[in-house]
């Protein structure tokens, strides 16, 4: 939850997990092989710019996981 009481989409509690690590987009692309563009389709919670919903929870799971 936010501050003032929202809760954060997917995307943007990953970008704080990750902001966290101090890792950046470029890194994280590294890390865990996922293309720079479906990193930031992910951190902006546009899923439908990645193709298929196999590829979206598969992304999802390995970047929560290189953030823990």
């Amino acid at each position: 939850m936010t501050a003032n009481g929202e809760s954060l989409t997917p995307g943007e509690m990953l970008a704080a997990a990750r902001s966290k690590t101090d890792l950046s987009l470029e890194q994280m692309a590294d890390n865990t092989k996922i293309p720079l563009n479906m990193l930031r389709a992910i951190e902006m919670d546009e899923y439908h710019l990645i193709s298929g919903d196999l590829y979206v929870k598969s992304f999802l799971r390995a970047y929560a996981r290189e953030v823990k």
